[in-house]
């Protein structure tokens, strides 16, 4: 069932829609090979995976915390973990699969 995006739970309350949907086709197999091999961020290479397979993604807002997760505790993790995140961001700038050049 599709919802329009002003009807939304997460547009009425104030939050951002995130995305709600975006149909397309799925991406070939050697596009989704291609970016696992180069992009190092795991996250989205997940995604990828899983939109590869029909998977469609959804803003979740729930009313308590719905996931929960450990942080670095001290700088030198926490420079690490922004690092990765930086260089996950170029590759995936970078990449000729991001959705930027297409």
């Amino acid at each position: 069932m599709l919802v329009p995006i002003a009807d939304h739970p997460a547009v009425k309350y104030g939050r951002p829609p995130g995305i709600l949907r975006a149909p397309r086709e799925p991406l070939d197999a050697t596009t989704v090979a291609e970016a696992v091999s180069v992009i190092s961020v795991e996250d989205v290479v997940t995604g990828y995976r899983m939109h590869n397979r029909g998977w469609r993604s959804i803003y979740c807002v729930t009313k308590r915390d719905a996931f929960r997760g450990s942080a670095p505790i001290n700088l030198t993790d926490r420079l690490h973990q922004v690092l990765r995140w930086a260089t996950g961001s170029v590759e995936i700038f970078f990449s000729r699969n991001t959705h930027c050049w297409v």
